[in-house]
């Protein structure tokens, strides 16, 4: 009976161990196929992947000194640094280079009887309410630049628009206690589970050249990656048609029209040292 009991014991035991065990491999398990992957933590040789896309079949990704780089236009440092960025290089459009679309940084504005005779009632404009004159951005003008940035209420603010998305909205140009100054990378993107697969424009920021997707709202490469890109407060902003700023609105600033700008030679250039993004 002894015997027995010493064997069932035994058993039981073995049982025990083999069930903790499982679990904890299970956990762990687990685990690993949740953890986000970060491409640069796992040291592997940088590729190019093999696929039809455009991109790839220009040479616009290419491997330099160690890092993986997305063409940006013909000047040597215009290229964007996608060593560790989150998108897929197969899903990029065009690249016509960074500097083609003239992301306005210093606006100018003309007044509602000024611009009276070049819209139509039902033309479409994005309004920004301010502390005195609302500003109106025509949606016509917004496809030529897709982004101003601009000030309002002391708030540096950009204001976007991507035809290809019929995406509209307002954007805080503060991130980690910095000001930036977005412009268009040249590229647009795809992803098949995001926005029923529509293509949009890709931001970059001067400041530190970081890459940015707004149709998931984050950075995607750079000091700026995986933080937020924030909406200026929604309460401030809306689409409106330029028959109701013209009864409404009298007093607005209207984006004028004609507007270009050359390519900044020097920008402030921010390192990681210079940012917190606690």
């Amino acid at each position: 009976m002894k015997l027995f009991k010493v064997i069932l014991l035994a058993a039981l035991l073995t049982v025990s161990t083999s069930c903790t065990k499982e679990k904890v491999a299970t956990e762990q398990s687990k685990e690993q196929e949740t953890e986000p992957i970060d491409p640069c933590a796992q040291q592997a040789p940088l590729t190019i992947p093999a696929c039809q896309s455009s991109i790839i079949q220009n040479n616009k990704v290419f491997i330099e000194n160690e890092k993986k780089w997305l063409w940006g236009g013909n000047n040597d440092d215009w290229h964007f640094d996608i060593t560790c960025w989150t998108l897929n290089e197969c899903q990029l459009n065009y690249g016509i280079g960074r500097e083609k679309f003239k992301a306005l940084t210093e606006p100018k504005y003309v007044s509602v009887n000024s611009a009276s005779s070049s819209y139509n009632s039902s033309d479409r404009f994005m309004i920004v309410y301010t502390n005195q004159e609302p500003k109106v951005y025509s949606i016509r003008l917004l496809t030529s630049h897709e982004v101003i940035n601009d000030v309002v209420d002391g708030q540096p603010i950009a204001v976007a628009y991507c035809v290809l998305a019929d995406l509209a909205a307002v954007y805080t140009r503060i991130y980690c206690n910095k000001e930036i100054t977005f412009a268009l990378s040249g590229y647009t993107y795809f992803d098949p589970e995001i926005w029923n697969g529509l293509d949009a424009f890709v931001f970059w920021d001067r400041e530190t050249e970081s890459l940015w997707w707004p149709l998931i709202d984050k950075g995607v490469s750079g000091l700026m990656k995986d933080v937020n890109l924030e909406k200026y407060d929604e309460t401030k902003w809306a689409e409106i048609t330029w028959g109701d700023i013209v009864n409404k609105h009298p007093d607005a600033l209207v984006l004028a029209s004609g507007q270009t700008m050359d390519v900044p030679e020097n920008w402030t250039k921010y390192q990681e040292s210079d940012l917190n993004c606690n």
